[in-house]
């Protein structure tokens, strides 16, 4: 039943964490345009600032450069598509090993 608990959290964690983090990545930029700061979208800040939803994108430029498929306007929804997916994947392991570790330190105090 334990198992099956933090299963439960693990897919609402994967679901909400990559949620949660675009909305407040929305409101820090919202902010940040509304006190007159500028990073702009080449700009160091903003790269490391949106890497946590875009890694998967700069993987899949890896494994698949861009001079070897189709025109990226092709294939937007894919990678759109691909980008979710495997955000909340990584999002429900990360908090399904947060949870067991969590469990495992419970136990032996």
């Amino acid at each position: 039943m334990r198992n099956m608990k933090r299963i439960s959290f693990s897919l609402i964690g994967g679901l909400v964490i990559p949620f949660a983090y675009f909305l407040l990545l929305f409101l820090f930029f919202i902010l940040l345009k509304a006190t007159n700061i500028n990073i702009g979208g080449d700009s160091w800040v903003a790269w490391l600032i949106t890497l946590p939803l875009e890694w998967s994108g700069y993987i899949y430029n890896w494994l698949f450069p861009p001079e070897s498929e189709i025109v990226y306007g092709r294939l937007r929804a894919e990678v759109i598509w691909a980008q979710i997916i495997t955000n909340f994947i990584v999002s429900f392991v990360v908090t399904y090993i947060f949870l067991s570790w969590r469990a495992r330190h419970k136990g032996l105090r």
